[in-house]
């Protein structure tokens, strides 16, 4: 009786196991990564590993002198700064990225309708195709573009809509709508000299090489699915002890 109790339980689990990796489909794929970054799924915080798939509703954490750069499957690339934390959102193929402290900085490929948004709790970007730099801390959250436009607008109440262009950046204080675009700062032309260049050329090589991208976050998922079932294998299930001690 206990043996086929146990067969059961672990066909239960198997089954679960294959279930849960066929239904949720990955939003995107870690390309690189350096330091401390941990990814939530599944109430479950893992460390990062390259080609690794995340999902709808994925966290994104890193720690001092760390980063990680993400590829969605629309080939939008998104680099999160050290000591930053994140939702990833998917939502009919728009994806956002719920920025709730640190620096993300993302590169987006060209389209007529924003298809991807970078928000913070005090302000949402709609974005077409450009390079830019959100940054949210306890001062309030800034949009620097340096390539294409984005629109800013504050959350709230009177919200305001304001478009930002190239060279250009904007600042949210909570209780404000965004400011008028100035000039970047000596900040983000720094960032975007030692940083966001080699970042785009990067991303530029991972759009040619897709499918490849794709191949190895295939096999990452299957090798993460192999050691699942594993594990259950290699569970002992123990049936509580009936009677009297």
């Amino acid at each position: 009786m206990t043996d086929k109790f146990t067969g059961l339980c672990l066909a239960f689990l198997f089954a679960s196991a294959c279930c849960c990796f066929a239904a949720v489909s990955p939003a995107g794929t870690i390309l690189d990564f350096e330091g401390k970054v941990t990814i939530l799924r599944e109430d479950k915080w893992d460390d990062a590993e390259k080609f690794a798939p995340v999902y709808e509703k994925s966290f994104v954490k890193t720690s001092d002198a760390a980063f990680a750069e993400i590829m969605f499957d629309d080939e939008t690339a998104v680099r999160f700064e050290e000591n930053s934390e994140a939702e990833i959102i998917s939502d009919g193929g728009n994806i956002e990225v719920s920025l709730k402290s640190g620096r993300v900085t993302s590169s987006v490929v060209p389209g007529e309708e924003a298809a991807f948004f970078v928000s913070s709790p005090l302000a949402i970007i709609g974005v077409r195709g450009t390079e830019f730099t959100v940054t949210h801390g306890e001062k309030g959250t800034a949009a620097a573009v340096y390539k294409g436009a984005v629109e800013i607008e504050n959350k709230g109440k009177s919200p305001k809509k304001i478009k930002v262009v190239k060279g250009k950046q904007s600042f949210v204080y909570e209780g404000f709508q965004p400011s008028e675009p100035i000039g970047l700062g000596p900040e983000y032309v720094k960032y975007r000299k030692e940083v966001l260049n080699q970042f785009v050329k990067r991303t530029l090589k991972n759009r040619k090489n897709r499918d490849k991208i794709l191949l190895k976050r295939m096999e990452q998922r299957q090798s993460e699915k192999d050691a699942l079932i594993k594990e259950i294998k290699d569970r002992k299930i123990r049936p509580e002890k009936r009677g009297h001690p």
